[in-house]
């Protein structure tokens, strides 16, 4: 009986616990229904349980969900139309255009969109059900459909190079703003493979409309914008033709490198031409400055000679005037200095005059006496008296008559000069 009851408490527990788990994991499943963690960059849409109401959550944090089914949202996503690689191949999900001169290619890229709040997202869920459907049934064929119109206003070949942001920016209009109202024009475009090298094309080109988004008519609204959702970050990341156009584009570029080539050709040489003729203008025009730079220092080398020997003229008709002025006051000086002289001597001859009258010339006199004898005594003194006279007396008796004689004779002979010069030896009383 023992062992049965502890058995039978074993097996109690057991079922105990049995039980207790499968509350608990009742409870977690429902209290899973019954909340929701609502993440960052997220909105969740909650059908209601019974009732099927839609609500929004578009706040981060713990939401009733009360066992409604909850369909999640990204506010915002990067949608790529490229070839990319999905699981092991790759898939090509890049959108096919066609230019105005019959080309092909298939544009890749990609674009941000931010899905709407409230009640227009509440009508992107009624009509698409999920984030994936709006792609692909709204987002992808707006980007396809905007595309399509947008190679025809342009040629292949412009829009691999001229025209190649134009076309990013009409297809971003379009898919933004609606689809462009157009109408076609008829225009020669640049064709290789024809012989006269052009071919008419019909291009389209939008309407003009000022009071359209950006000027331009639109054909539609566009469902994106009505939608409320915003599109933003279009790029295009390639754009890859098909082979013929491939080959074309790459034909008509080297065709206008060569054209470009000569026309370069062309005109470096004449560039060169004008660069030659340029320089021999600016030589000669250099040689005529030079010239006339030369003549001009000539010029002023002769002024400034010619100012030299006018200055040096000046300078010696001035020392000439100075030497004249000088000569002719040297002359009248000395004139004046004669004049003096004479008057001087004049006056000088008259005091003398006046002396020789008041003492009856009595220097003169004797210094006329004092010459004639010392003229007399130079005389006696080189006469030589004979020792023997002849007819007399004695020896030194004669000799004492001569030298007598002979000094008489000499007295008499300086007494007429004396007088023939009209001086008057008496003394005056």
């Amino acid at each position: 009986m023992r062992f049965d009851l502890e058995n039978l408490l074993t097996v109690k527990k057991g079922i105990g616990a049995l039980c207790l788990l499968v509350v608990v994991t009742v409870c977690l499943y429902f209290f899973n229904e019954m909340v929701v963690d609502i993440p960052a960059g997220k909105y969740a849409v909650k059908q209601s349980f019974g009732t099927g109401e839609l609500t929004v959550y578009n706040q981060p944090g713990w939401k009733p969900q009360m066992m409604g089914d909850i369909t999640w949202y990204d506010r915002s996503n990067q949608l790529w139309f490229s070839p990319r690689k999905e699981q092991d191949h790759v898939v090509d999900h890049s959108l096919p255009i066609r230019f105005s001169d019959g080309g092909t290619a298939k544009i890749s890229g990609s674009l941000r969109y931010d899905l709407p709040d409230g009640e227009k997202l509440l009508s992107l869920h009624r009509r698409y059900k999920s984030a994936q459907a709006i792609e692909r049934e709204l987002i992808i064929p707006v980007i396809q459909k905007s595309i399509q119109l947008s190679g025809p206003t342009m040629t292949s070949k412009e829009s691999a190079a001229a025209r190649r942001n134009d076309l990013l920016t009409i297809i971003e209009d379009q898919i933004v703003n609606g689809v462009y109202k157009t109408t076609v024009q008829r225009i020669q475009v640049e064709d290789i493979t024809s012989e006269t090298g052009k071919k008419w094309v019909d291009v389209l080109r939008p309407v003009e409309d000022k009071n359209a988004p950006n000027g331009i008519a639109r054909a539609e609204v566009s469902p994106i914008q009505s939608a409320g959702i915003i599109i933003s970050a279009v790029a295009i990341t390639e754009i890859t033709y098909d082979e013929q156009v491939e080959a074309a584009i790459a034909k008509q570029y080297e065709l206008e490198m060569q054209v470009q080539t000569s026309k370069t050709a062309a005109i470096t040489a004449a560039q060169n031409a004008q660069t030659a003729e340029a320089e021999g203008k600016a030589a000669k025009t250099r040689a005529e400055w030079a010239a006339k730079e030369a003549a001009e220092k000539e010029i002023v080398a002769a002024e400034r000679d010619k100012k030299i020997a006018e200055t040096e003229a000046e300078k010696k008709l001035r020392v000439a005037e100075l030497d004249k002025q000088t000569a002719q006051n040297e002359k009248d000086a000395a004139i004046l200095r004669a004049e003096g002289e004479a008057i001087a001597k004049t006056k000088l001859a008259e005091a003398q005059k006046k002396q020789m009258d008041a003492n009856g010339m009595l220097e003169q006199k004797l210094a006329v006496y004092r010459e004639v004898n010392l003229a007399w005594a130079e005389a006696v003194k080189s006469i030589k008296l004979p020792s023997i006279v002849m007819g007399g007396g004695n020896s030194q008796g004669g000799s004492s008559e001569a030298l007598a004689q002979i000094l008489n004779l000499i007295g008499a002979k300086q007494a007429a000069d004396m007088a023939g010069v009209g001086l008057d030896m008496s003394i005056k009383k």
